[in-house]
């Protein structure tokens, strides 16, 4: 196995449908995003179990509770009234968001698994 290095996620993908690579790894929100793009459809696919988790996270001033806790709630409205899942479906794709995001307790705390993206 040999690694091929890019600077961004384009330039990984569009080597892997150009062949020069067999596969890209990144987060599943990454991997589904691209292979939900009109350009890849039936191209690229989501593939492998997770090998890594990935935590995102929002950046706030130490000490503020008061913003984190507005961010948590807010955040929290969104899974139980559906907006969430929309906002994936619509940025990733709802075939691409059923098969790689797991809307379990997991998933709702915002973690992101590493997979791979073949054709």
């Amino acid at each position: 196995m040999k690694l091929f290095e890019q600077d961004t996620y384009s330039k990984c993908v569009e080597a892997l449908v150009g062949g020069t690579v067999d596969a890209v790894t990144t987060d599943n929100v990454i991997l589904a995003g691209f292979a939900a793009q009109p350009q890849y459809a039936g191209k690229l696919k989501v593939v492998g179990k997770p090998f890594s988790t990935e935590r995102y996270g929002v950046g706030l001033k130490k000490g503020d509770v008061e913003l984190c806790n507005k961010v948590n709630a807010a955040l929290e409205k969104m899974v139980s009234d559906g907006s969430w899942q929309k906002a994936v479906e619509a940025n990733v794709g709802p075939r691409a968001s059923r098969s790689t995001l797991d809307q379990s307790a997991e998933a709702r705390r915002l973690r992101v698994s590493s997979r791979l993206l073949r054709m």
